[in-house]
């Protein structure tokens, strides 16, 4: 009973002296509340953070296609980044099992773009492993985009494509926030709808 009635003594000093040394510890006011109107006046502007410019990457022309050994998956064509009349086309090396192609190893993947004058671009070329690759062309602010979308247990990413100053471009112009936005419009997509 002793030993437990000085425990809690020493308990209760502890617990005292804590409180008494936070209080008289306490900082005092630095800045009488009349002085605080003419640090505000006095304040610099907070300096803002330019945005950065976006970046474009020419893509280099081909003179022929590749695809001779490989199956179309799906084919867009329409006016998508010039006015001739242009065919976006996506094709692979996988197989097909029930009419389904099977991704359950690497597998290449080419989307191609021939343009109306007839030059031919590759937007996407490479091994895809247990995954795919997917396209949409989007408008936004009277301008087209390519939206070329890897899908796979390794990687999920998109790259932009655009036309800028006459030559097809990889660019960081537009982002996926901006893509939400109410005046983008998706003029083709080749990712299935799920019912």
């Amino acid at each position: 009973m002793v030993k437990k009635f000085i425990l809690l003594s020493v308990f209760t000093v502890l617990l005292t002296s804590c409180a008494n040394t936070a209080q008289t510890q306490l900082p005092p006011a630095t800045t009488a509340p009349s002085n605080i109107a003419a640090e505000k006046e006095t304040a610099a502007p907070p300096t803002l953070i330019p945005e950065k410019e976006p970046e474009y990457v020419p893509v280099a022309p081909f003179d022929v296609t590749s695809s001779a050994s490989m199956t179309k998956v799906k084919s867009y064509s329409g006016s998508i980044l010039s006015e001739d009349g242009d065919e976006l086309t996506l094709y692979t090396s996988a197989f097909k099992e029930n009419g389904k192609f099977v991704r359950d190893d690497s597998a290449d993947w080419l989307l191609e773009l021939k343009l109306g004058d007839g030059s031919y671009y590759v937007l996407y070329s490479g091994l895809v492993s247990n995954g795919n690759i997917y396209f949409d062309v989007v408008s936004f602010d009277e301008k087209n985009y390519i939206l070329v979308r890897e899908i796979s247990t390794a990687a999920d990413y998109t790259k932009v494509f655009c036309v800028k100053d006459g030559e097809i471009c990889e660019t960081t112009e537009l982002d996926l926030n901006t893509l939400s936005q109410k005046n983008t419009n998706l003029l083709y997509s080749s990712v299935p709808f799920y019912r």
